[in-house]
Order: structure tokens, then sequence, then C-alpha cells
């Protein structure tokens, strides 16, 4: 992602691995990427308008607050539901439009 954005914005909901994500991120040199722990759900605020969240693990809904984080005309690519082998969906505002893209399988 850090190579085809300007800035990345990320969060792991589990320290030990953001930890060792920023030791990997700075060993590959990649400078452009911000980490933080956390509940991905609620977004990153401060950082906000997004034109893209990638999300990697999803539940039944969209959370309303990664949606509001959204610009518009953005995209949210995220697991539909919380199934094994899930669809990834498309959300672009202001219309909210669902797509279903692709058959996924993003966690195990």
């Amino acid at each position: 992602m850090s190579q085809i954005a300007d800035r990345v914005h990320a969060i792991e909901r589990h320290p030990s691995l953001a930890e060792a994500a920023r030791h990997r991120f700075r060993k590959l040199g990649y400078d452009n990427i911000e980490l933080r722990t956390g509940d991905g759900t609620k977004g990153w605020v401060e950082a906000a308008p997004f034109d893209a969240i990638l999300v990697a693990a999803g539940g039944p809904r969209v959370p309303s607050a990664l949606t509001q984080q959204l610009a518009i005309g953005g995209r949210l690519v995220r697991p539909k539901g919380i199934k094994l082998c899930s669809r990834l969906r498309a959300r672009a505002r202001p219309s909210m439009r669902n797509k279903t893209l692709v058959p996924s399988r993003l966690c195990r």
C-alpha cells in the first residue's frame, strides 16, 4: 500500500503485532506508514477523510465511524460478514452503494 499511496494509516489491535510491524516497516525503509495500536472499528478521526479504507477483518456490519471518515467518492473494501470465505464490498459516498467484488479469504 505504501508504494502506491502518499500516506498510509494503519491500525493494529494487538500491541505485539503492531510493534513487530513497526520494526519491519523501519527495516524495509517504509517511512510513509503511520501505525497505531487500537480498535480499528473506530477508525482514525485525526487523519480523516480517507480516499480508501481497507478492512482486513470484518463483522456483520460496516462500523459507522469508518463510513463517516471516507472522503466523498472514497472506497471502503472489507470482508462481507464473518465467514471464512467471504466476499468483498465497495462502498462509496454519498450514496454508499454496495457492490460485491470477488470471493476472498482475508482471515483464517
